[in-house]
C-alpha cells in the first residue's frame, strides 16, 4: 500500500501501532502520512484523533489551526477544532465561531456535511448550557439528515 498510496499506507501503519499500544510509533506514522499527502486531511485527522485520545489538546488544536491558516479547503479545520473543544471542555466560545465559519465555507457534498456541522454546533451549545439554541441546531441537522435516529434521541432529550 505504501507504494500505491503512501498516505493511506502510513495511516494504516499508524493504526497498527495504536493497536499495539505504541502511541509514539502511531504518531510518527501519522506525521509521515501528512507529509506524504502534502499536509492533507487523512494523516492530519488520524494524528489529531491520536492527540485528543492522549489528552494532548494544545497539540491537536495547533494541528488544525495550522490547517486553517494554510487555508485548507472546506470546513474541516473548524469542525475538528470544535471537536477538540468538546473533548477538552476548553475553548467552547471560539468553537462556536469556528463552526459558524465552517458552515459558511462548507462545500456541497463535502465532508463534514452541513448536517454534521449543525449537529456539532448543537453539542457545543448544549455544553455551554444553551439548550434552546442546541435544539434549534439539532432540528436543522435533522432537516438535512432526517434518518439520524441518534440525533432525534438527542433532540428529544433536549426538549424535556
Amino acid at each position: 500500500v505504501l507504494g500505491i498510496d503512501p498516505a493511506r499506507g502510513h495511516v494504516l501503519l499508524g493504526e497498527l501501532a495504536e493497536s499495539e499500544k505504541n502511541p509514539a510509533g502511531a504518531e510518527e506514522q501519522f506525521r509521515l502520512a501528512m507529509a506524504a499527502d502534502g499536509g492533507g486531511q487523512r494523516g492530519r485527522k488520524a494524528l489529531s484523533d491520536l492527540l485528543v485520545s492522549r489528552k494532548r489538546y494544545p497539540d491537536a488544536r495547533r494541528l488544525w489551526a495550522d490547517a486553517g491558516a494554510a487555508d485548507m479547503p472546506g470546513s474541516l479545520p473548524g469542525f475538528e477544532l470544535a471537536g477538540i473543544a468538546l473533548a477538552s471542555g476548553e475553548g467552547l466560545g471560539p468553537a462556536l465561531e469556528d463552526l459558524e465559519t465552517a458552515l459558511a465555507r462548507a462545500e456541497p457534498g463535502g465532508s463534514p456535511t452541513r448536517a454534521q456541522l449543525h449537529e456539532r454546533l448543537a453539542r457545543v451549545y448544549e455544553k455551554l448550557g444553551h439548550r434552546a439554541e442546541a435544539a434549534a441546531e439539532l432540528q436543522t441537522a435533522l432537516a438535512l439528515a432526517p434518518g439520524r435516529a441518534d440525533w432525534r434521541k438527542a433532540l428529544a432529550s433536549l426538549e424535556k
